[in-house]
């Protein structure tokens, strides 16, 4: 033992982080209904926030899809970041061998697809942005968190498990794979075709705006690296005797 005392959080640090991993358990083991929807609100109000923004994207486009592939187009940037997670890792997604993703996520968008097209003035993505800002944090670390967790499993490279470098890529797809995937097909149109990803388009503005203003653009992108690196951080931290207490 070296003698030196154990770094320890502060009451309102600890006070934080123990309301976060709360709200985080109820969104990811409470289910909406036992019998009828028996499916977890993460997943749930997940699908509902893509529906929002891939409907907003669907009428910003002006493009008439069909059914096929309006469907199609909304699973890809609901599903886009977990099925590459599980791909580069050489993992069997859900989506290949269950039906159950299908129900859960298809029912949510065309109900919501259903009502906003009976109401057409609810769909305000601006409204939305601001109002479910901090759903859409808690879903989006949640994401982040799912693909990183993913390098726990045995069957997973130990190689990769110790990268920081791996935690950085799964943390990125987590928070942005299905929009970057969605919007490098132009998965709201009625024809895709394959572009450039939207993080490597970059400004034509020159100088610090320009900077800047790609940085705000790709936001979602970094942060998620960040945060996928701070997971492994925090890993090493606990192996090494970290203590919230």
């Amino acid at each position: 033992m070296s003698g030196k005392p154990e770094p320890t959080a502060s009451p309102l640090t600890l006070s934080t982080l123990t309301s976060v991993a709360h709200a985080f358990e109820f969104v990811t083991t409470t289910l909406v209904h036992p019998v009828y929807f028996p499916y977890p609100y993460a997943t749930t109000l997940h699908a509902a926030r893509v529906s929002i923004a891939f409907q907003a994207n669907v009428r910003a486009s002006k493009s008439r899809q069909s059914w096929g592939t309006h469907a199609a187009g909304f699973l890809i940037m609901a599903w886009g970041g977990g099925v590459i997670s599980h791909i580069l890792l050489g993992l069997h997604p859900a989506q290949l061998y269950s039906v159950h993703p299908y129900i859960n996520y298809l029912a949510v968008h065309f109900v919501l697809t259903a009502f906003c097209s009976v109401f057409p003035s609810a769909l305000n993505p601006r409204l939305f942005d601001t109002l479910l800002f901090p759903l859409d944090a808690i879903l989006r670390v949640n994401a982040i968190t799912a693909a990183v967790n993913l390098l726990s499993l045995p069957s997973v490279d130990s190689r990769l498990r110790g990268s920081p470098l791996t935690h950085a890529i799964l943390g990125a797809i987590g928070s942005a794979g299905g929009g970057t995937s969605a919007a490098t097909l132009g998965a709201w149109t009625h024809a895709w075709s394959l572009s450039t990803p939207v993080f490597l388009r970059g400004r034509t503005e020159p100088g610090l705006f320009g900077w800047t203003a790609g940085t705000v653009d790709t936001l979602d992108l970094w942060a998620g690296s960040l945060i996928g690196t701070w997971t492994q951080l925090l890993f090493l931290g606990s192996a090494k005797g970290f203590s919230l207490s």
